[in-house]
C-alpha cells in the first residue's frame, strides 16, 4: 500500500516536470522565431535602405533607374558599399552603349 502511493507521487511529480519541460521548450522555440523573425526585417530594411542609396547614387550620376539600366537593385543593396562604385560604373557602361 505504502509502495503503491509511493509510486503514485512519483509518477505524478514525473508527469508535472515533463509538463513544465515541454513549456519550456515551446517558450523556447517561440523565442528563438521571434529573433529569427526581427532579424528578417531588420535584413529587409537594410536592403530597402540600401536600395534607395542606390536608386539615388544612380540617378545623381545623370543615369536614373529606367529601363536602360540593367541592374537589379534589389539584388546589388545586399552586396555591400564596395559594390556601390561597380555598379554606378557598369550602369554607365550600359547607358552609354
Amino acid at each position: 500500500m505504502f509502495t503503491e502511493q509511493l509510486a503514485r507521487e512519483r509518477t505524478r511529480s514525473m508527469l508535472e516536470e515533463a509538463e513544465r519541460l515541454r513549456y519550456a521548450r515551446r517558450l523556447r522555440i517561440l523565442r528563438r522565431a521571434s529573433r529569427l523573425e526581427h532579424r528578417a526585417e531588420r535584413h529587409m530594411a537594410e536592403a530597402r535602405r540600401r536600395t534607395a542609396e542606390l536608386r539615388g547614387a544612380l540617378e545623381s550620376a545623370g543615369l536614373g533607374t529606367g529601363g536602360d539600366v540593367l541592374v537589379d537593385l534589389q539584388a546589388v543593396a545586399t552586396a555591400g558599399p564596395e559594390t556601390d562604385r561597380t555598379l554606378v560604373q557598369r550602369a554607365a557602361a550600359v547607358s552609354r552603349s
